[in-house]
């Protein structure tokens, strides 16, 4: 039930549907409402797609990266979500990243340079009907061709929303 709920909140959070929803709202309201919903459409659009004001808003949100020289050695394992691959494009004989992979090569590099003992890839299908293969197999393919060693992978594949 919660999978299908952050599915259809997803929407609540992308700031274009409140854009298409103020603009479609400004159709069916009177001639005073219309001029406050159009202004907050071209208000929203603004905001959400000039960098000015954007690179805050998403900064306020990420923490300070960190340098490989400070991570200490020793942590028993780097910990990779989902969210990055985009099953179901063909040719399925490999992975196709839509975004986030940074994600799946940081651990990697974390790996080769010692300072992780092994990988935890979480991403089963995040498909709402059916079921597909899981992210974190395609993304164990991925690291298996860069030399990761297979004892050194651990996948958890249940996961339907990180």
């Amino acid at each position: 039930m919660f999978f299908i709920f952050s599915k259809i909140l997803h929407f609540l959070f992308v700031p274009f549907y409140w854009l298409y929803g103020t603009m479609l709202a400004s159709l069916f309201v009177s001639p005073k409402k219309k001029r406050i919903l159009l202004i907050s459409s071209i208000c929203i659009l603004y905001v959400y797609s000039t960098e000015i004001f954007l690179n805050p808003l998403l900064w306020w949100w990420e923490t300070p990266l960190v340098w490989y020289k400070e991570v200490e050695e020793g942590y028993d394992a780097a910990i990779v979500l989902g969210g990055m691959a985009s099953s179901g494009k063909l040719p399925d004989d490999r992975t196709h990243f839509a975004g986030s992979s940074d994600r799946l090569m940081h651990a990697m590099q974390l790996y080769k340079l010692g300072k992780a003992k092994k990988i935890i890839l979480s991403g089963g299908s995040g498909e709402i009907f059916g079921k597909k293969i899981p992210e974190a197999e395609y993304l164990k393919r991925v690291l298996l061709l860069c030399g990761v060693k297979e004892s050194d992978i651990i996948c958890e594949d249940k996961s339907r929303n990180t």
